[in-house]
């Protein structure tokens, strides 16, 4: 049984006696056969008695709960246990170029993302913003960012700007 999952489950049924209902697939031993959890309708109502006035919970820095979370190694915080962080290496410039495929409507609307690129720690070598054909674009976007900027004119509909975009990242 999922850890946060139960420690929910006895707070409900020591605080309200209510029974939580399990679900059966989560229920199972290592044979796959359908277990079934002791009584301790007794021993949950004394606990929720015993913290009715207080926070049952106590947090801590040295664990926490990234459940379904994709991350890299950097963004991890202090914690000595860590439930449901799923670690990929991040992008070697080295080795990889990410161009960055940006929609834009107007001539100008990407222009605050553009200006943000440099401040920021992202992967990108290259950007393309697509564009309508019937707008005119005259920024030099070189004032604005290291990264290099190309404006493509969309020749599709611009829910197709990734698919259509001529990237040679």
């Amino acid at each position: 049984i999922p850890y946060d999952y139960r420690m929910s489950q006895m707070w409900v049924e020591g605080t309200l006696g209510i029974v939580p209902q399990l679900a059966p697939k989560i229920m199972l031993n290592e044979e796959g056969e359908n277990i079934t959890l002791s009584d301790n309708k007794a021993m949950f109502s004394k606990w929720g008695n015993r913290w009715a006035d207080e926070e049952p919970y106590r947090f801590t820095k040295a664990i926490h709960n990234y459940a379904a979370t994709n991350l890299i190694p950097r963004h991890l915080g202090p914690e000595y246990v860590i439930h449901g962080a799923k670690l990929y290496s991040p992008w070697d410039p080295a080795r990889t170029e990410i161009t960055l495929v940006v929609m834009d409507w107007f001539f100008d609307r990407s222009l605050n993302l553009i200006k943000a690129l440099d401040t920021k720690d992202h992967p990108f070598s290259k950007v393309i913003i697509m564009v309508p054909p019937s707008i005119s674009n005259n920024h030099d976007y070189a004032e604005h960012t290291t990264v290099p900027v190309t404006i493509q004119f969309r020749d599709t509909a611009d829910f197709m700007d990734l698919c259509s975009a001529d990237v040679t990242t």
